[in-house]
């Protein structure tokens, strides 16, 4: 999991990271306003933005070793806010499992 912080989202930029995803993807299981959920054998992977924490979040899981996956991800995204010319770094996290754990069951501790 990756968690890109920004400063704000570029208009346009995470709908066009959608619609290159989903040309990566070899199965778009769903997708919403902020984020999809697909496979790319042997690959799963959800993407999400909260756009009121301006927080990209790349996650991939897979049976063998995701990250071929998760590098195409994050490099499509990069290559996304390139293109606009975002004038702000980017601060990339990798969330620890205790902090994952906590948001996904809602507790603050």
């Amino acid at each position: 999991t990756r968690e890109l912080h920004l400063q704000f989202i570029p208009l346009d930029v995470f709908e066009k990271l959608i619609v290159r995803l989903m040309h990566y993807a070899t199965d778009v299981i769903r997708y919403w306003r902020y984020g999809i959920l697909a496979d790319r054998t042997p690959d799963t992977f959800l993407v999400e933005m909260d756009p009121k924490e301006q927080i990209i979040t790349i996650s991939v899981r897979g049976l063998r070793d995701p990250s071929d996956t998760l590098r195409s991800c994050i490099l499509t995204f990069e290559t996304l806010i390139e293109l606009t010319g975002y004038p702000a770094p980017i601060q990339r996290y990798i969330p620890c499992p205790h902090c994952l754990d906590m948001r996904a069951t809602g507790r603050n501790e």
